[in-house]
């Protein structure tokens, strides 16, 4: 692995550590978050720490070692709007308030696992050496809704209620 590659895989992960803060909000422990937003202000807001883990993750993958990048790139586009629909992101306001109504989205805490899954499901189908677009689409769209709403429909995503 040549220096640059585990320079962007240390981004990577730089991004995962940047999410935790998001991650324990959305759990119902804001402490961190709120640390982070007192010290930093915008720049230790959940916008932002999300942006930057997704604009990490992609610059790992466009410059560093990746196969095939449509992958990566549905995931981590699927990925940013169940994100969307677990945390305040400014300019995503309008996403939001649209998918507030719908109930399957109600569980936060499990949307947002799933979010972080799908990009790393990606991440992962991205090295691989081929992989057909149908099977990318069902693994990176389908089943992680499909997963969303089977878990809402018969309550096997036992997170708790859905924070705010």
């Amino acid at each position: 692995m040549k220096l640059y590659e585990r320079v962007l895989n240390t981004l990577g992960w730089i991004g995962f550590i940047a999410l935790v803060p998001v991650g324990l909000a959305v759990f119902g422990i804001p402490g961190p978050l709120n640390f982070l937003h007192g010290l930093l202000g915008k720049f230790g807001s959940a916008s932002f720490l999300v942006i930057l883990f997704y604009g990490l993750i992609l610059l790992r993958v466009l410059f560093g070692k990746s196969e095939i990048y449509a992958p990566v790139l549905i995931g981590a586009v699927v990925s940013f709007f169940l994100m969307s629909t677990t945390t305040e992101i400014g300019f995503m306001d309008w996403y939001r308030k649209l998918t507030d109504s719908i109930v399957y989205l109600g569980n936060h805490r499990f949307v947002f696992l799933v979010a972080i899954g799908v990009v790393i499901l990606g991440v992962l189908l991205g090295g691989l050496k081929k992989l057909h677009w149908v099977i990318q689409l069902i693994f990176l769209v389908i089943v992680p809704i499909a997963l969303i709403v089977l878990a809402q429909i018969y309550g096997f995503a036992p997170l708790g209620a859905p924070s705010a």
